[in-house]
């Protein structure tokens, strides 16, 4: 049921990495093919805003793209935002602090971990920040960082 969510589209999209695989810390399947960016699988996610008021958002699978689709809810640039599963409402696992200041009262960010595998290690996983419109986000592979 896919109710003109409301998207954004960032510059097009230079050389890049995608991922074809993503889970939550529980092992679901994070990847949803009903809701594509740029014709591949969007990460579907399920957000809570500082008010408490909660949303579903799909993000690029793609690192370097920042399209992403908001099905519910509504994302302000600058906020922080907690992220979950859509299945099982396990919040992601936070890496550490990321390093912008844009979040809520010039906070940082948290960079959640999406795992790429389904043993869900933080030498396999994407770290995307929680500040919504803060674009840090990184692969891990093999314990090195890939940068957006």
């Amino acid at each position: 049921m896919q109710a003109n969510p409301a998207a954004f589209h960032s510059e097009p999209v230079l050389p890049s990495r995608t991922v074809t695989r993503v889970f939550c810390p529980n092992g679901h399947n994070l990847l949803d093919v009903c809701y594509t960016i740029q014709g591949l699988a969007g990460i579907k996610l399920v957000f809570t805003d500082a008010r408490g008021e909660r949303g579903l958002l799909v993000l690029s699978p793609t690192l370097g793209c920042f399209d992403r689709l908001v099905l519910a809810g509504r994302l302000v640039d600058g906020d922080k935002i907690s992220l979950a599963c859509p299945e099982c409402a396990a919040p992601l696992d936070v890496l550490g602090p990321c390093a912008c200041a844009s979040g809520d009262a010039g906070a940082p960010g948290e960079l959640c971990l999406l795992y790429l595998t389904e043993a869900h290690t933080a030498d396999e996983a994407i770290a995307v920040c929680n500040v919504v419109g803060c674009h840090r986000s990184s692969i891990r592979h093999a314990g090195e960082y890939i940068q957006a």
